[in-house]
């Protein structure tokens, strides 16, 4: 979307430069030259068209900005206004193995007289962002500890996110949804965690 808005921005911007209407690319000749134009001078409709050319390529590029780019499973970073919680987005092991991931809650001075209560919430959801929780899977366990726990500004907070599968468990990608929220605080995020099953 944002490389579409550029695109149509410099035909405008371009065609404005050169003192030519930013029009003549999207229609025949303007229908307002008298009969002795050569095309030559730019006519009073020609300017108007260069300021709404103008206007148009403001308008395009502040919506072009403001397009917000879809979420990252695993991106692994979630930066807040008085934290951030760092955690591994994604995990890959074989049926019957267990591993562990790491989350990191690093507070900062704003965080609000304290202590907090913080708490986090994992569950499976659907491949491609999902939101909604569904059923787990025979042979896959996945756990977070301590899952709930009181935060003091300037302190940092580990918890391990705990995978553990069964040699029955089938190759797969199995996407879950990680939440944190701070009570009494506005503290909220929200990611993506990848488990990938191999043979």
């Amino acid at each position: 979307m944002g490389n579409a808005f550029y695109t149509l921005a410099t035909v405008f911007g371009e065609s404005c430069l050169k003192g030519q209407s930013p029009f003549k690319h999207l229609s025949s000749p303007s229908p307002w030259k008298g009969e002795g134009d050569t095309g030559g001078e730019v006519t009073i409709m020609d300017k108007r068209q260069i300021v709404i050319g103008i206007l148009l390529i403001t308008a395009l590029l502040l919506l072009g900005a403001c397009t917000p780019a879809p979420p990252s499973p695993g991106s692994g970073v979630s930066p807040l206004t008085t934290s951030q919680i760092i955690f591994e987005g994604s995990a890959l092991l074989k049926a019957g193995e267990t591993k562990s991931l790491r989350v990191l809650l690093s507070t900062k001075k704003d965080f609000g007289p304290g202590p907090h209560e913080v708490s986090y919430k994992l569950f499976r959801v659907a491949r491609g962002y999902g939101q909604d929780e569904i059923p787990m899977p025979e042979g896959l366990e996945v756990s977070i500890e301590p899952a709930r726990f009181m935060a003091y500004p300037n302190a940092a907070y580990q918890s391990t996110i705990t995978i553990k599968t069964t040699p029955e468990l089938s190759p797969d990608e199995y996407c879950f949804r990680f939440e944190s929220e701070c009570k009494d605080s506005p503290m909220w995020t929200g990611g993506w965690i990848t488990v990938i099953i191999v043979e």
